[in-house]
């Protein structure tokens, strides 16, 4: 019982493959060379343009490679803190099921990074600018 409570239970968003794989692919697909002039020249909307500036400027690291976790806190503050809150206070708790920790949180935070690099990506995109579901969604920015 006591290699139980030693032991950190998994976080349900490590556990989440095809996050992983997103993650994966919103990184490679995010570098600058891949993007267009047309396209950043298509952003018409406040939001899109908000959306591109922290994907191409403010969460870029010194190799200029999207950092993740800026992505995260600027783009989805509420469900990265809501997240990190929940892990914070399952790991202060010394006894656990062994389940894995925070699902709700994981699945917020998941669906969250997800539909706003989608947003990201439909705001540029020829398609995407026209279509009323991308146009003008609020951003919930952090600080």
């Amino acid at each position: 019982q006591q290699q139980r409570q030693r032991e950190r239970p998994p976080l349900a968003l490590e556990l989440d493959r095809d996050f992983a794989a997103f993650a994966g692919k919103m990184v490679q697909s995010s570098r600058l060379e891949l993007i267009s002039v047309e396209q950043l020249d298509a952003l018409k909307t406040v939001p899109n343009k908000q959306r591109a500036r922290i994907v191409l400027r403010r969460c870029r690291n010194r190799q200029g490679i999207l950092d993740f976790s800026c992505f995260a806190t600027q783009m989805c503050p509420e469900p990265a803190q809501a997240l990190g809150t929940c892990v914070k206070q399952t790991q202060a708790n010394p006894f656990h099921d062994g389940e894995p920790m925070c699902p709700e949180e994981s699945a917020q935070f998941s669906r969250c990074i997800k539909d706003e690099y989608r947003l990201f990506l439909m705001g540029a995109s020829p398609v995407g600018r026209d279509t009323d579901i991308f146009r003008d969604r609020p951003l919930q920015l952090g600080e």
